[in-house]
């Protein structure tokens, strides 16, 4: 399995396992109407197309022999901006320009429950430090995906706020979970 690291030439691929793992994830979990409000817009070939042109933000497939077992997005340099945490700055001490967000980080279906999950982990921590330079990455996971919870304390991330993220019209809690590396 190698990493490769997206470009605009793989946008129709980003598109459909970014559509394809989301929904596979959430979609039981979420009104319809809100769940589809929320998948419209973000991924649309403009959106992600967008994000793909925007400075700092890097998607990366995990593949091989040409099947893409998943995916993730990184945001170089971001720190959260929710200011509702209390002395989040003072208590996590992020430095920007060592900190990279882990926005999205998706298995397809078929490979969940493999190991998949580890050697993206592995290879983020080895791109964050090697590659950026950063001591600290962040994501944010929903309150009630417990499977995914565990397994980032599995890998070391540690929970230190929240923030709130929207589908459709459903504002949803998000657990902010960081790592040093």
């Amino acid at each position: 399995m190698k990493l490769h690291q997206v470009t605009i030439n793989d946008l129709e691929s980003l598109v459909e396992i970014s559509k394809k793992t989301f929904i596979a994830a959430f979609a039981h979990l979420n009104d319809p109407a809100d769940f589809a409000l929320h998948v419209e817009a973000a991924f649309l070939p403009e959106t992600l197309k967008n994000e793909l042109n925007t400075e700092g933000v890097f998607f990366y497939f995990l593949q091989n022999e040409g099947i893409t077992y998943a995916y993730f997005k990184l945001n170089v340099f971001k720190i959260p901006s929710e200011t509702h945490v209390p002395n989040i700055f003072e208590v996590v001490n992020f430095e920007k320009n060592k900190t990279i967000e882990l926005e999205r980080i998706y298995v397809d279906t078929d490979f969940i429950a493999k190991g998949i999950g580890q050697i993206l982990m592995d290879n983020i921590f080895d791109l964050a430090k090697n590659t950026f330079h950063c001591n600290c990455v962040w994501l944010g996971v929903w309150e009630h995906n417990p499977r995914a919870i565990k397994f980032y304390e599995r890998v070391g991330f540690t929970k230190f706020g929240d923030h709130i993220f929207t589908i459709g019209t459903d504002d949803q809690t998000d657990f902010l979970m960081l790592k040093r590396i």
